[in-house]
């Protein structure tokens, strides 16, 4: 931030002597008052870290089978978040959970930003409209940044990555691979459907499994578009029964599925 320091209009109005002081008291309300709009902006993203941290120990605590998935890595600080949560409930909760050294996180991104908008259901999308989400857009750290963030906690055997579109990566996932967790920060209604169709009807969620879509409120949170289709979708197609735990941050929103069809 550059502070200037010299009288504006209003300032030079004041007698001559208390002028400085009067420049210093306008600057410390601006440095004061952009740290308190930081601070309150930070708040947003700081409960999402909670909240996601809180799921992980949700998996462990209650004993939700499966690994734990990203999508959607951007900056890789969720993603680390999870890795360092996992390390730690891994220690909490080894006795009562088989799996608890075991669990691998599995991060998919394209690591080339956004995929270009070819459903009629983004094309339509305020965000795509106004150019926020356009191909290549939301690019964030590299692979091998993002691995080196996740392997500060846990063992380079349990961070899986995956670079490319959804598409074409979730099929390559292990056969005994299965979702306790999912953080979806897909953006588009496309990539989002890809994730959940495939998920639910490969049956790789598991009982008690917690989704956390992160975009939901985005597009002036409309259920016509983004994360909120894709899900009401899905709901519909696999015939999905779920808690409705709410919203995180200024954006995010939590389910957790109980039941849903199983089968091709």
């Amino acid at each position: 931030m550059t502070l200037n320091w010299k009288a504006g209009a209003r300032i030079k109005m004041l007698p001559s002597f208390i002028q400085p002081l009067a420049v210093l008291v306008r600057n410390f309300l601006v440095v004061t008052g952009t740290k308190q709009i930081l601070d309150e902006r930070s708040k947003y993203r700081i409960e999402v870290h909670k909240k996601l941290a809180l799921g992980v120990d949700y998996v462990f605590s209650a004993d939700v089978k499966g690994d734990i998935a990203e999508f959607g890595t951007m900056t890789g600080a969720t993603a680390a978040t999870i890795a360092r949560e996992m390390a730690l409930a891994s220690a909490r909760y080894f006795r009562s959970d088989s799996q608890a050294k075991e669990r691998r996180l599995f991060l998919f991104d394209s690591f080339e930003g956004l995929p270009e908008a070819v459903s009629p259901v983004d094309a339509q999308a305020p965000h795509v409209k106004s150019g926020i989400w356009s191909a290549g857009t939301c690019k964030g750290i590299s692979k091998e940044h993002l691995a080196r963030r996740c392997t500060r906690f846990l063992p380079k055997d349990r961070v899986v990555i995956y670079d490319g579109w959804f598409k074409d990566m979730l099929p390559r996932l292990p056969t005994d691979a299965s979702f306790a967790m999912l953080h979806i920060d897909c953006d588009l209604y496309q990539s989002t459907i890809e994730v959940l169709d495939y998920c639910f009807s490969e049956e790789i969620i598991q009982d008690g499994a917690a989704f956390f879509f992160d975009d939901w409120n985005s597009n002036r949170a409309s259920p016509e578009f983004g994360e909120r289709k894709a899900w009401a979708e899905a709901i519909g197609k696999y015939s999905i029964k779920y808690s409705d735990s709410g919203e995180y941050g200024s954006s995010g929103r939590k389910f957790i599925v109980h039941e849903y069809r199983h089968g091709k």
